[in-house]
């Protein structure tokens, strides 16, 4: 395969000074299927939200990070999340036991 065979995909989305999902894995929409809501808690560092997964099928959540914050805990309707922290982004992924929705919190430490 050629390298001029592939597809980019953009996402753009609104700048925010907290941790925000900017795209998930599902769908090449990268998260206008999956994701059904997200808030953010200033107090807690604490955002919240629920998604529609697929049993057995990997999903990521991809997290922008403004300057300062990082990734501290994941959790996932009690599923084995696997977090990861980059420089601007962090990720949540799993592999989802059935086919539903889920609600999911991850916190952050500034």
């Amino acid at each position: 395969m050629d390298a001029s065979d592939g597809m980019d995909i953009f996402a753009i989305r609104e700048a925010r000074g907290h941790p925000w999902i900017i795209s998930t894995s599902r769908h090449i929409s990268q998260d206008a299927v999956s994701l059904l809501n997200q808030r953010w808690d200033a107090g807690g560092q604490t955002l919240w939200g629920r998604s529609a997964v697929i049993g057995g099928d990997p999903y990521v959540m991809t997290v922008h990070l403004p300057q300062g914050f990082k990734l501290q805990s994941a959790e996932v309707n009690g599923e084995k999340v696997q977090m990861r922290n980059q420089i601007e982004t962090a990720t949540a992924r799993i592999v989802p036991t059935t086919t539903q929705a889920v609600e999911w919190k991850m916190t952050f430490a500034k």
